[in-house]
């Protein structure tokens, strides 16, 4: 038995940056030294991927997501204090929970699964 997790690539959509507050590759950076065995790649339709953090720089959140995959997770912020947030939702996309009833911190925290 593996302790790898079960998805390998997580994709970043990111904000134009037309006025960000934080620094949104540092961000991504620090989710991949806190989960190594995770690929964080810059969103690509023709890439598979587990699930989508759409990076918006600043709250007013307009990056684009109307050509995000709507089957698979997503999770979108507009502040750098999201971190505990941002790494709660991929730890239970890792866990293959976000997706499922039995994960009420996605739902708490806005994943798409469970938008109203």
């Amino acid at each position: 038995m593996t302790d790898k997790p079960l998805i390998n690539r997580i994709a970043v959509r990111y904000c134009g940056g037309c006025n960000p507050r934080f620094d949104r590759l540092g961000f991504t950076a620090r989710l991949g030294a806190s989960f190594p065995d995770i690929e964080f790649t810059p969103f690509d339709p023709a890439l598979a991927c587990d699930a989508v953090l759409v990076n918006c720089g600043c709250l007013s959140q307009c990056a684009l997501q109307d050509d995000l995959p709507a089957d698979i997770p997503r999770f979108v912020f507009g502040d750098e204090k999201e971190f505990p947030n941002v790494s709660k939702f991929v730890g239970c996309v890792i866990a293959g929970t976000c997706d499922t009833e039995a994960c009420d911190g996605c739902r708490a925290l806005g994943c798409s699964h469970f938008a109203p």
